[in-house]
């Protein structure tokens, strides 16, 4: 086996722990209300071995698959290039395998499409696991770990607040938001979710409130996400292996 693709698989390997610690502190921050200082180092952890794993195997395709067809001059002008695609479109990703990976599609279409399976078209890009890694990990490596936040969300079947003369009703509502966000300022007197259940201004009320964490930037929340791009990762490699092989 080359060494991009065993080390490939020990990064996935490694992601797998990384994500175990990851649930640990991510349900012991939900119950204590307050976000554990390890958690956001940990995340940066399983998203660069995630993310490494899949460029791993980038290099790999390339190397295997596109080089040994290419000049030098090509080759060291697309080495620094390579990486794992994540396109919002079939066209850029058409435009990124044809410029990255020169002759990937006639020699080896198996390869493309499992690069492209990835990609998920069906679903927005903002919405896809390929896209929340990336847009993750380049938070954490250039700029700063990615911020984390207590969220709430809060769905009303049937909320009636009533302050004076003014009444507001609220049915089939879901607000997200951050914990201790004020729902309402009525006078100066403000409700949050916490108070809703002994404020005297909340005339009836029949709601659901589940609290989260989220990542700021994309809006998503950690664990689900993280496993999420675990899984995908996970099968583009079992994918690919036999492909490459």
């Amino acid at each position: 086996m080359r060494r991009s693709i065993a080390d490939a698989i020990v990064l996935l390997k490694r992601a797998e722990k990384q994500l175990k610690t990851v649930s640990e502190r991510y349900n012991s921050s939900l119950k204590s209300g307050l976000i554990d200082p390890e958690l956001p180092g940990d995340t940066n952890d399983f998203l660069n071995s995630c993310r490494s794993a899949l460029d791993y195997l980038a290099w790999d395709i390339f190397t295997e698959k596109c080089k040994p067809g290419l000049s030098e001059d090509r080759v060291k002008d697309l080495e620094h290039k390579v990486q794992f695609p994540s396109k919002p479109t079939r066209k850029s990703f058409n435009k990124a395998v044809k410029d990255t990976f020169p002759d990937l599609k006639k020699n080896s279409p198996d390869i493309v499409d499992v690069l492209r399976d990835a990609q998920c078209f069906s679903t927005p890009y903002n919405k896809t696991w390929i896209y929340a890694l990336r847009n993750l990990n380049n938070g954490s490596k250039h700029r700063h770990l990615t911020v984390q936040s207590n969220q709430e969300t809060l769905y009303a079947k049937d909320l009636h607040v009533k302050f004076g003369g003014t009444s507001i009703i609220m049915k089939d509502s879901t607000f997200v938001m951050p914990k201790g966000t004020v729902l309402f300022d009525l006078g100066g007197s403000q409700i949050t979710s916490e108070d809703l259940d002994n404020h005297p201004a909340v005339i009836n009320m029949e709601i659901n409130l589940s609290n989260d964490i989220v990542f700021v930037d994309i809006r998503r929340p950690v664990l689900s996400t993280l496993e999420e791009i675990y899984e995908g990762s996970s099968n583009v490699t079992k994918r690919l292996i036999p492909l490459l092989s």
